[in-house]
């Protein structure tokens, strides 16, 4: 292209930066809307294959390119943890309650309690279970009109939904248990003929491939398979066996790292499920209803192998069995890998629950 004179070139140099401009307004504005990762896209982390059995790494780092890496989680609307980031302001007992249930980790007694609740404050709409295909659905009811927002919503695939509640204040919790100890207690439970849509005729190894980062994946699933894989039904189970081809090493490691130095802006409160009792007064004490006062005797099928744990009528040998068990999954390099992500959320989340006790009996609560 010819310019006549200085005049045509400065007009064309601004028409092109005009349209630059438009072209790139909506991703100036979408990122007030989340909580970015770092830049420089070019991105150092430590290479998962390196994990050690204490879940550290080996000082081998590398240099990736993560441009196309799954989106960031939007916290516009998403109330902080209460507890490190107080402020009273806050309408945490007035915001849409959103729990995602880890399996075997004292969920389903929780869900029972959010039902319980609900009926005593004589709602009409019972909690909104988001989990299996159900997962897509209730999104898509909301974005279309067909139902109004929910008080409480729970499940699997709960993890998401404080995007399509139309900008109402919202609170994520969860229940966690270390990971390990989930997965064999999922795995005896399934065999007792527990509910569960994982199969377990095969070994414990075999079950844990495909339940070993689950909370990873309950919390990147919406992303990465729903919107990515047309057809692939939302639940993590099933996103589970896709998922590991979905990202790289890379993209799983920068994904982790954005959930860890966010989730005190995702979750309001983290419970844990060795300290159940404190975790739901914690839960009480942030949203001012009574999930201890109400619940905490309903607390009866975690810690425990449920009914099958090779018939054994003693605790004793329902230890022995447990421990057995753990041990050949914590020696299994192969699994030892497959487990990083959930071990390094977990321990996260074990941390902020410490942070959460002391401010919460630090101040007489």
């Amino acid at each position: 292209m010819a310019f006549q004179n200085s005049r045509d070139k400065c007009n064309a140099i601004a028409i092109v930066s005009i349209i630059a401009l438009f072209c790139a307004a909506p991703f100036l504005l979408s990122k007030g809307s989340t909580l970015e990762l770092n830049q420089p896209l070019m991105y150092k982390k430590n290479y998962i294959a390196d994990v050690q059995p204490d879940h550290t790494f080996r000082n081998q780092t590398i240099w990736a390119d993560v441009s196309h890496s799954p989106k960031p989680i939007h916290l516009q609307n998403i109330l902080p943890n209460a507890y490190l980031h107080p402020d009273p302001t806050r309408p945490y007992n007035e915001s849409v309650l959103v729990f995602l249930h880890n399996p075997k980790s004292g969920g389903t007694t929780v869900k029972t309690c959010m039902v319980k609740m609900s009926q005593a404050e004589g709602d009409d709409r019972r909690p909104t279970l988001v989990a299996g295909p159900r997962a897509i659905d209730v999104p898509n009811e909301l974005i279309n009109g067909a139902v109004s927002v929910n008080k409480y919503y729970m499940g699997t695939s709960a993890f998401g939904m404080c995007r399509f509640v139309g900008g109402r204040a919202c609170s994520y919790f969860t229940m966690v248990r270390e990971p390990y100890d989930r997965v064999v207690s999922h795995y005896y439970f399934c065999r007792s003929g527990g509910p569960t849509p994982m199969s377990c005729d095969g070994t414990l190894e075999d079950f844990a491939r495909h339940t070993c980062n689950l909370i990873f994946f309950q919390m990147i699933h919406r992303y990465l398979c729903r919107h990515e894989i047309p057809g692939v039904d939302a639940s993590p189970w099933r996103c589970r066996d896709v998922g590991g081809g979905l990202h790289t090493v890379e993209q799983r490691g920068r994904q982790l790292d954005y959930i860890l130095e966010n989730m005190d802006k995702i979750f309001a409160v983290v419970g844990i499920t060795e300290e159940f009792e404190t975790s739901l007064r914690l839960l009480e004490n942030t949203f001012g209803r009574p999930f201890h006062s109400m619940c905490h005797a309903d607390h009866a099928n975690t810690g425990t192998y449920e009914q099958d744990e090779a018939k054994a009528n003693e605790k004793g040998e329902r230890l022995r069995v447990h421990a057995e068990a753990k041990e050949r999954l914590v020696k299994n390099e192969e699994l030892r890998k497959c487990f990083h992500e959930d071990i390094i959320i977990y321990n996260k989340m074990k941390e902020i629950f410490e942070k959460q006790k002391k401010s919460f009996f630090g101040a007489g609560l």
